[in-house]
């Protein structure tokens, strides 16, 4: 029997190290880079899937545009895209390297849906010259592409009106509208390895209507018994067959019935907005050491209200393209060439339902709503715009030096005919002409105008811009 003394010591140990490398400053150049990527961009919540203009909202320097009409088509307040005090009409925006601003509104041309964008990236404070024509953010998309696998994604976004709250101020039945998006996206192989293709679609369908507050005209002061009562010499046929034009645009059967004045019609207005949007891309890599991508969007929207106090509503049609395609040819490990063609098309109609001649009135002091009938001055609107883009880049490395020089070339085409009041403007007040009225109402049956504003064409431009 042999006996044998040990000890049991079962104990269990581990290490973990964590390193980090510290941030490098950048000493060479002073722009500032925030991006996202298709993650980033896909977990983002967001109401319209079309629009990549909301992605800006997470970096920092971000401010928002505090002025309404923002990001419009036609009479715009400028871009959201707005960086450390920079302004709203400061940004430029390129998708794929090609140029995407709207030159009359200083803002994006195109939008893109969030389905097709592989990253987003700001750039600001002191871009490269590469990136020298916007002083505010420089705002870069870079699209998805296809791969060897089959791989895409669908959406639907639905919003009605009976899942929203009615307005605490409406005093009529909540209006009935909705607004349905929906679309996707897929890539896929048409040669293994070497042509890949991606497709997307986007549409959204908005329609039915919304609430409808306007200031109308009494049952009496449609009656010409009762018009020019206190200034008699006014009373010409010129004068009342131009009272009866302004009256008949008030359709008599919308009587007042909101209890915050006795002139005041709340109600709801009929509204029809499709918009659609499409794009294809292409990347081909023809042998070893090139490639060549190629891209094609095509938007339309259409903007349709009802007219229900004639000469208020328009009717806008507008359709946005952006074709480009870029070649990249390595020289040699250390050099490499790109090319790139870009042709952005823009096409913006906006008319006067009523006729571009419909004159616009203004009554002052209007009790609740519906100062002014007649809609902008600035309609109609017929206004094409067409970009030509030429880039070629090279970059080099040699040792521990990166050298990029490169030439942008742009000519850019902008027939615009934007009207100024060519209609007439008129303007009714209860002081005019020395005398006092009941109001501007009053003031218009007595035919007595306070201001009259016309302008005088030609009110066609033509802008061409050569850049390099």
């Amino acid at each position: 029997t042999a006996t044998v003394s040990f000890t049991l010591n079962p104990t269990v140990s581990e290490a973990v190290t964590v390193s980090g490398d510290a941030v490098t400053i950048n000493t060479t150049s002073g722009e500032i880079k925030q991006s996202l990527a298709t993650e980033e961009i896909v977990n983002k919540p967001t109401f319209n899937q079309g629009s990549f203009l909301s992605l800006a909202e997470t970096f920092t320097g971000y401010q928002e545009n505090p002025t309404s009409g923002q990001n419009n088509p036609t009479v715009s307040s400028g871009s959201s895209i707005n960086f450390n005090g920079t302004g709203t009409r400061g940004a430029t925006f390129q998708i794929n390297g090609v140029n995407n601003d709207d030159s009359s509104e200083n803002q994006n041309r195109q939008g893109a849906s969030l389905a097709t964008i592989k990253e987003f990236q700001v750039i600001t404070n002191i871009p490269s010259a590469e990136f020298g024509r916007g002083y505010g953010g420089i705002v870069l998309v870079q699209t998805k592409s296809g791969t060897n696998k089959v791989h895409g994604e669908v959406y639907e976004y639905n919003n009605v009106s009976a899942l929203n709250a009615k307005s605490f101020f409406s005093s009529v039945k909540k209006p009935v509208n909705r607004r349905n998006q929906f679309g996707g996206v897929v890539g896929f192989p048409v040669l293994h390895d070497r042509l890949f293709g991606f497709v997307s679609f986007d549409r959204v369908r908005r329609t039915g209507s919304l609430n409808y507050t306007r200031d109308v005209l009494l049952a009496g002061e449609r009656n010409p018994a009762n018009w020019f009562l206190k200034t008699p010499a006014n009373n010409t046929p010129a004068n009342r067959a131009f009272i009866q034009s302004v009256v008949n645009r008030f359709p008599a059967d919308r009587v007042p019935n909101d209890s915050r004045s006795s002139r005041t019609y709340a109600g709801a207005v009929g509204i029809n907005q499709p918009l659609n949007d499409y794009s294809g891309r292409f990347d081909w890599n023809p042998k070893s050491g090139d490639s060549v991508t190629g891209r094609w969007q095509y938007t339309r929207q259409i903007f349709d209200n009802e007219d229900i106090i004639i000469g208020e509503a328009t009717r806008q049609n507008n359709k946005q393209q952006n074709i480009g395609s870029t070649w990249t040819h390595v020289f040699s490990p250390s050099l490499v060439g790109e090319f790139r063609y870009g042709l952005g098309l823009r096409t913006t109609l906006v008319g006067i339902k009523a006729g571009n001649d419909t004159p616009i009135i203004r009554f002052s002091a209007s009790p609740v709503s519906g100062s002014i009938i007649g809609n902008a001055g600035a309609f109609p609107i017929t206004r094409y715009q067409t970009d030509h883009q030429f880039v070629y880049n090279l970059s080099a490395v040699h040792g521990a030096h990166n050298v990029k020089a490169g030439t942008d070339i742009r000519r850019q085409q902008l027939n615009d005919f934007a009207d100024n009041f060519s209609r007439g403007f008129y303007t009714f007040s209860s002081s005019c002409n020395s005398v006092t009225y009941a109001s501007s109402y009053d003031a218009f049956l007595n035919g007595c105008v306070t201001t009259f504003q016309k302008g005088y064409g030609p009110f066609f431009l033509e802008n061409r811009i050569n850049e390099s």
